[in-house]
């Protein structure tokens, strides 16, 4: 593969921490991405009269995000930005890497207005997502308004659903796009799942590269884009 010909506004089908050796450094301005939680079990609970599994699969097993920040780190941009959602579990390393890295690490708490609800009914229900935020040099950051820039903003799921089992909301995504980019500005996510990231940036004329270890995952981002009108923006950075 040869940057930027076969990378700016693709959706690549491969392991990222791969892909992203051939992406040169300083040469993307926003990384916006959801990677694994390490959430899964394989416990299976009993809910509603259902026999229930919180288990994604082995993707969402292990994860180490150490490999990931620091290759995330060579390819930003001198005034670049880094958006990852995680799991509370995560926080705390995605904290200590980011102030290594970056000297700056930034919460910020989604609320869920139309939550999952807690079937087995012993712990409390889950009506929040994370997202860690860190940012270096004259970063770009296109401030909405006092009302629009809580560090806690309400979203409901969105009608649009595929198969992927944490499709996130193209409105939350597009929100974080508008902030914190610009028009031609180039976007990498290099845990794409089911294209959100891509579609966003399609709407918004944004740049993306997009990366996906599923084909099942690749097969869906590309057919949503094709849904999406094609910009009269071609420009891209030198």
């Amino acid at each position: 593969m040869k940057y930027p010909d076969d990378f700016i506004d693709k959706v690549i089908c491969g392991d990222c921490l791969e892909v992203m050796k051939d992406i040169p450094d300083n040469s993307v301005d926003l990384v916006l991405t959801d990677p694994p939680y390490n959430v899964s079990t394989s416990d299976i609970h009993k809910g509603g009269g259902k026999y229930l599994k919180q288990n994604f699969g082995d993707w969402d097993k292990d994860f180490k995000p150490q490999d990931f920040v620091n290759e995330t780190e060579r390819i930003l941009s001198p005034n670049g930005q880094v958006y990852i959602f995680c799991s509370d579990g995560l926080i705390g390393e995605y904290c200590e890497l980011f102030n290594s890295l970056f000297k700056f690490f930034k919460l910020l708490v989604i609320w869920r207005s139309n939550p999952c609800p807690q079937f087995r009914k012993r712990t409390f229900v889950q009506n929040q997502q994370y997202i860690v935020w860190t940012r270096r040099g004259n970063y770009t950051f296109n401030f909405l308004g006092q009302n629009e820039m809580h560090a806690c903003f309400q979203y409901m799921f969105n009608d649009e659903k595929t198969i992927h089992p944490n499709q996130k909301d193209i409105d939350v995504i597009s929100k974080l796009l508008a902030i914190s980019s610009s028009e031609n500005d180039i976007i990498l996510d290099p845990f794409l799942g089911s294209g959100t990231t891509a579609v966003a940036c399609k709407q918004l004329n944004r740049h993306f590269i997009g990366i996906e270890i599923n084909p099942d995952y690749c097969k869906i981002a590309r057919e949503r884009l094709m849904g999406v009108p094609e910009s009269l923006f071609k420009e891209i950075h030198d």
